[in-house]
């Protein structure tokens, strides 16, 4: 799944930023909580939901 492809209701939405802990990482994780309240999380072109 990609980001484009996330639930359209959001009840949060945030920004982490891991150059300090993943200097490998070129892309930020993009995490929100969903209408589910479940933990969303972008990692590049991976999507992982923590429920």
């Amino acid at each position: 799944m990609k980001p484009n492809n996330a639930p359209k209701k959001l009840t949060s939405i945030g920004l982490i930023q891991t150059k300090d802990s993943l200097p490998n990482l070129s892309n930020p994780i993009y995490f929100f909580t969903n209408f589910a309240k479940n933990t969303v999380l972008y990692i590049g072109d991976f999507t992982y939901v923590i429920c």
